[in-house]
């Protein structure tokens, strides 16, 4: 899952990268990619929605600045020059990443050796505790939707509001 979602996120990265000037629409279209592939590796939805705000505002706001890397990005401007010293600094955040999977792992690899135990199989009811996800956040956007809201502009607690009705309704 972990491997998945790195090779999604770097497809952006590498998109973003090759454009060189980014648009307002080119952020939005790689942010909704974003979004996709962390709901997809079962990130917590309001984790989802607080990063992407964050990123979006940096990226469109008056200026990115990444104090780790002593600069400030422009907005929507990634240049050949600036994209290896942002690129360093992404391969950082994932390398920290990855040591925090191997130890998810272990974790995930002791929880199917326990469904073994009670004979459940873990495939199975993984690909049943996503289909519910999945269920549930669509029928979240679309009480959003009735209510004639973006997801974007839902605070977390009308989220998850939302999202307990959704639970409910299963």
């Amino acid at each position: 899952m972990f491997e998945t979602l790195t090779d999604k996120l770097q497809k952006v990265f590498d998109r973003l990268a090759s454009r060189g000037r980014l648009t307002e629409a080119d952020v939005d279209v790689a942010l909704r990619e974003v979004r996709l592939a962390l709901l997809e590796a079962d990130v917590n939805f309001k984790v989802v929605k607080a990063f992407i705000e964050r990123v979006r505002a940096r990226a469109i706001g008056a200026g990115t600045v990444i104090p780790e890397l002593n600069f400030t990005l422009p907005p929507m401007l990634v240049t050949p020059e600036t994209w290896p010293k942002v690129r360093t600094h992404y391969q950082q955040i994932v390398h920290g990443a990855l040591e925090r999977a191997a130890e998810l792992g272990d974790i995930l690899f002791s929880l199917v050796n326990l469904a073994r135990w009670y004979e459940i199989d873990a495939e199975s009811a993984l690909r049943e505790a996503c289909g519910r996800f999945m269920r549930r956040f669509m029928a979240l956007e679309r009480r959003a939707a009735e209510m004639g809201r973006a997801l974007e502009a839902m605070s977390l607690e009308e989220m998850d509001t939302l999202w307990e009705a959704a639970k409910g309704d299963e």
